[in-house]
């Protein structure tokens, strides 16, 4: 705990455009972690068989697969958002 008081102090002697920098990294940081979490929660929830077949491997994802899945889904999603934005409302 005393190294983060300390790089707080030394982030207080900085200038403001490397303080809003540092402050942004962190947040998006957080916001991902807690996504991260929030997708294998989810996941795990919304398929009850997954809890119900612990015991059977072969039937379950990784965690990892989920995720790559969900962030390659979310991907593609903002990718047709841009290409409806950049068309002016069309979708191809």
């Amino acid at each position: 705990m005393k190294k983060v008081l300390d790089h707080i102090e030394n982030l207080r002697q900085k200038p403001e455009s490397h303080r809003r920098r540092v402050q942004f990294f962190v947040s998006v940081g957080t916001a991902l972690l807690i996504l991260v979490i929030w997708g294998v929660v989810f996941t795990i929830n919304a398929k009850p068989e997954v809890a119900l077949n612990e015991n059977r491997e072969e039937n379950l994802d990784s965690p990892l697969d989920v995720i790559r899945d969900d962030l390659s889904a979310s991907v593609e999603q903002v990718r047709d958002g841009y290409v409806i934005l950049k068309n002016g409302g069309r979708e191809e």
